[in-house]
């Protein structure tokens, strides 16, 4: 990614807090807060805005999911959520509220560097949708034709996830429309190819 990121952690867990923010310290990040709850999360990221938040799903008075949305909401940002089960369902939902990734317990450097990685390409796809005039639940909501846009153009042209979506804004800059009619007239003319015969 090649840039720091300004990053609030929350758990309920100092040792765990501790070490999330030496591991985000050896990866370049800036930690600019760190909170137990979901109210002081909340508080925290009112008062830093930072640029990334690390929460723990379980933690006391508002659960990490409830403050992250509230965060979301307040204003855009990379979220990271920790949990101690592998891929919750609970989780889902909130994917498809906000922009983020999550991690399952017990997690290494790496780990966490790829999660900022997806985290930090799902947010710059956000932005670009953002950035064409749509509110954030607009944005989240054309999330869905993007991804689909993208998965088009990876399997007919042979690109990558990242490559895709680079084509898809070059597409946009060239013919004067935003993103998600890009995406949605590319989605509509694969949708009218006819299937090759059995």
């Amino acid at each position: 990614m090649g840039r720091s990121l300004r990053t609030v952690i929350a758990d309920d867990d100092p040792e765990l807090c501790a070490y999330c923010e030496s591991l985000l310290s050896a990866l370049g990040h800036l930690v600019v807060g760190t909170a137990t709850d979901g109210d002081e999360l909340i508080r925290r990221c009112r008062e830093t805005r930072p640029d990334l938040v690390i929460s723990d799903v379980k933690m006391p008075k508002k659960d990490g999911i409830q403050a992250v949305v509230e965060v979301f909401r307040e204003s855009p940002v990379r979220v990271i959520l920790v949990t101690g089960y592998h891929a919750p369902g609970h989780i889902y939902h909130a994917l498809r509220e906000m922009v983020l990734a999550y991690l399952a317990k017990p997690f290494q450097r790496r780990e966490l560097e790829l999660a900022i990685e997806r985290v930090d390409q799902r947010f710059a796809e956000f932005q670009a949708l953002f950035d064409g005039g749509v509110d954030p639940q607009q944005a989240i909501a054309h999330r869905e034709t993007l991804r689909l846009a993208k998965g088009v153009l990876m399997k007919r042209q042979q690109l990558g996830d990242r490559a895709a979506f680079r084509r898809l804004q070059d597409m946009a800059r060239d013919q004067g429309q935003s993103l998600v009619v890009v995406a949605q007239s590319v989605v509509d003319a694969e949708r009218q190819v006819p299937s090759p015969d059995p």
